[in-house]
């Protein structure tokens, strides 16, 4: 029962992690934008049209980054959390932590398979 609890804690945690990561990567978006903002501020022969186009596509890149790391903590909650329930319904002899370890790679094989597919 102990193991479950604590693998439901990580799954929290795995998910604050996330959304804290996001955070930063929005905060080091703003930051790096307000740099490129001044700089073609000053270059008065840049466009308006070709700054617009080099921000849009930083800001693509970031939102980019941010599906890819919301997909990584649904894999990691979905990884602890069927930990939990196997450990939960077959408690916490041995045969259930060698069940949940098989579980828990097999999830986490299937997930670097997934990351790297290339859908494009």
């Amino acid at each position: 029962m102990f193991d479950a609890r604590q693998k439901v804690n990580e799954l929290f945690l795995a998910k604050a992690q996330a959304i804290s990561e996001g955070n930063r990567r929005l905060e080091d978006m703003e930051r790096a934008e307000n740099q490129n903002i001044a700089m073609f501020s000053g270059k008065l022969a840049a466009s308006d049209r070709s700054v617009d186009a080099y921000l849009k596509a930083n800001r693509d890149t970031v939102f980019a980054d941010m599906e890819d790391l919301e997909k990584m903590s649904n894999l990691q909650s979905a990884k602890y959390a069927t930990a939990a329930a196997i450990d939960y319904k077959y408690g916490q002899g041995a045969a259930s932590g060698i069940r949940a370890e098989a579980n828990i790679n097999l999830l986490s094989n299937l997930s670097s398979l997934l990351k790297n597919i290339d859908i494009t």
